[in-house]
Parts: structure tokens; sequence; C-alpha cells
């Protein structure tokens, strides 16, 4: 892994956040799209969220929250990544199940906005909870 500088202002690590969360939209919508197509709404939901979720953590955990201390710490990482992810999934689908199942609103419509409030979530969580202590620790050196 490279060494690259630990210390990242919230800022940057917001900004980063939201290129990832581009990404990670992009995939949980197509897949969420296809899978629509063959399955009920919130289980096609789910799936796209937990395929999306996977590039999330990779990309985060590499470039936005730039988790330094090196392969081992990956599983504990992801571990609390997916519990961060799981109340993240559930909010999302809330949003998407009351928007396109009860308002009949379009996926898409439905997906922007669940994708909006759980990012939100989800990065704020992660950053408190899930890399706060490997920050702690990097700054201790």
């Amino acid at each position: 892994m490279l060494a690259l500088k630990p210390r990242r202002s919230l800022s940057v690590r917001a900004l980063r956040y939201g290129v990832v969360g581009m990404l990670a939209f992009a995939i949980d919508y197509g897949v969420t799209a296809i899978a629509f197509t063959l399955m009920p709404l919130l289980v096609a939901n789910s799936i796209g969220f937990a395929v999306a979720n996977i590039a999330n953590f990779v990309l985060g955990h590499l470039w936005v929250f730039r988790d330094a201390r090196g392969n081992g710490h990956w599983s504990r990482a992801y571990v609390g990544t997916l519990g961060v992810s799981a109340l993240g999934l559930l909010l999302n689908n809330a949003i998407v199940g009351l928007a396109v199942g009860l308002m009949g609103e379009p996926l898409l419509w439905g997906k922007v906005a669940a994708t909006a409030i759980a990012m939100g979530f989800n990065f704020f969580a992660r950053h408190i909870w899930v890399y706060r202590r490997a920050q702690l620790e990097l700054e201790k050196r």
C-alpha cells in the first residue's frame, strides 16, 4: 500500500467520500435497476446496495480514510463498516420503499433521495466510529 499522508481534514475526506459515493451510486443504481426487472423492489435494492457497499468500502478504506495500519486491520474495518452500512441499508430501504413503493415515484428519484441521506449518515458514522481509532493511532506516531 502506498505510504500517504495519514492526516486529512474533514473537508478533504468529505469531498473524497462524495466522489466515491457517486461511483458507488452508479453501481448501486445499475444493479438495482437490473435486479428490479427480476425480483421485488426491496430485494433488488438490497442487492444493489450490497454490491456498491463493497466498492465503497475498498475505495473508502484506501483513499478517503487512508487507514495505513496495514492489511491486518481490513477485516476489523470492514466489520465496522458493514455494521454502519447495515443501518444505512435500513434507512435506504425505508426511503426507497416510501418513494417508489408508496408514493409511486420513479426508481431513480427514490434512489437519489435515499442515497443522499444514507451517504451523509454513513460518512459521519464511519468517520466517528470506524476510523477514529486509526486516526488517533496515527496521530500518536
